[in-house]
């Protein structure tokens, strides 16, 4: 009865893993749903939203004004024990001492706040698109891994049969037995790719699991896409770019942080400046009592500060300038990377791997009759291996050169392409910075 029991219990464990199998391969990742989860739970991007809100909190605080200090002193009163003396009139005063200096340097502050909270926006747009790019880098090969491994176990299994086949005709002796140890040996090369390429689907499933936050992928969906056959000019790609692009919008708010902190530093040769108002109490007569305390700048101690900032806005400056001239370099290089690979993948859907297919059956058919030799037929499956891999890694390639294309341009989403209105639409949302 025990054996029963644990033969049902194994039965049952063997069905629940086919049947979640069967539904995990019913409904396989796309590439949106990978798009989606990344940027819904990747730490990076979350990481990145937080120093968001760490720079609104900077701001809020760069915006605060100081407190006020509140005074209070009595002059020529008894010591504790003795009594008072007749001769002094007793003074008391009362008194608030305001700093000015917030008040001053508040402005500039707050600029160079909002700034910083400008680029971190930015960055956290940049940081979303690069971990999405590196995301569909990862689904995209293991699109290409599993389509390598069926190409393998399809070579595997015609070789497997085509070996059962020339045994038979060894037998009979209508072959000669060194075609069949050339078939075995190929049958067991073959046997040695596919499991190379089962190593790579895990590898490449695991890294893909990272991503999306799950055990395991099991298996993507990459069907077959439009290809475009026009592509916009490079100088339109180049001006969505420099309206698109958030590491140079980060960049420009930088740059005009650097002009608010040098600002900062030329109001800052008041420091302490700050003024009181009160009232003082002599022998029962009350009277008003103001000042202001300015320290006299005799020595410049805010000259290294303002030379500082101003070093510091000049390097914003340049660093922009060169991510300008690397905009153009991406721009140029993505735009030919994926004009050159759609108009090649339109000429490889036009029959590639169907002649290929054609040329291994003919040559087949041609072996048993007697026709050609063995080595033809070796040469055809290579070939036909080599074809569709060939054609799966450049329509991969092509679909990743179009997705790096979009993310060169600037775009949220990588899988669109934007327009020139949309372009236009973000840029007059946006804040108004300095161009670089």
């Amino acid at each position: 009865m025990r054996y029963h029991y644990r033969r049902l219990a194994t039965a049952t464990l063997i069905w629940c893993a086919w049947s979640s199998a069967t539904r995990a391969q019913a409904h396989p990742l796309t590439l949106d749903s990978v798009l989606t989860r990344v940027t819904m739970h990747h730490p990076l991007i979350a990481a990145s939203a937080y120093r968001v809100e760490a720079a609104r909190g900077a701001r809020t605080t760069a915006r605060a004004f100081g407190n006020p200090m509140l005074s209070w002193q009595e002059e020529n009163g008894p010591f504790p024990g003795r009594a008072s003396s007749s001769t002094m009139s007793r003074e008391i005063s009362t008194f608030v001492t305001v700093p000015l200096a917030s008040v001053y340097q508040r402005r500039p502050r707050a600029r160079q706040a909002n700034e910083l909270v400008n680029a971190a926006g930015a960055e956290l747009r940049v940081t979303a698109q690069r971990v999405a790019l590196d995301a569909a880098r990862s689904f995209y090969r293991l699109a290409l891994a599993q389509r390598a491994l069926v190409a393998s176990s399809d070579v595997q299994l015609w070789l497997d049969s085509l070996v059962r086949y020339t045994e038979i005709r060894v037998r009979e002796g209508a072959a000669a037995e060194v075609d069949l140890l050339r078939l075995q040996g190929e049958r067991d090369a073959a046997a040695t790719e596919v499991a190379l390429a089962r190593i790579e689907v895990a590898r490449s499933d695991a890294l893909l699991a990272a991503f999306v936050d799950i055990d395991s992928v099991i298996t993507v969906s990459a069907d077959s896409a439009d290809i475009p056959r026009v592509f916009p000019a490079l100088d339109q790609v180049i001006e969505l770019a420099r309206l698109l692009r958030s590491d140079l919008a980060a960049a420009q708010s930088r740059i005009a942080a650097s002009r608010a902190s040098r600002a900062f530093e030329q109001s800052a040769v008041f420091r302490e400046a700050s003024g009181m108002i009160g009232e003082k109490s002599t022998a029962g007569a009350r009277s008003f009592m103001a000042g202001l305390m300015i320290p006299l700048p005799l020595f410049d101690q805010n000259r290294g500060e303002i030379y500082r900032a101003t070093s510091e806005l000049r390097a914003q400056q340049q660093d922009a300038a060169w991510m300008q001239r690397q905009i153009v370099a991406e721009v140029a290089g993505a735009l030919e990377a994926a004009r050159t690979l759609s108009q090649q993948m339109r000429a490889l859907q036009a029959g590639y791997l169907r002649r290929a297919e054609e040329a291994r059956a003919i040559t087949l058919g041609a072996y048993r009759e007697g026709a050609v030799p063995l080595l033809q037929v070796l040469d055809a499956s290579r070939a036909l291996a080599d074809a569709r891999q060939l054609f799966y890694r450049t329509l991969f390639a092509q679909r990743l050169s179009m997705l790096e294309l979009h993310a060169v341009i600037g775009a949220e989403n990588i899988a669109n392409m934007p327009t020139m209105s949309d372009a236009l639409a973000r840029a007059a949302q946006s804040p108004r910075k300095d161009r670089p």
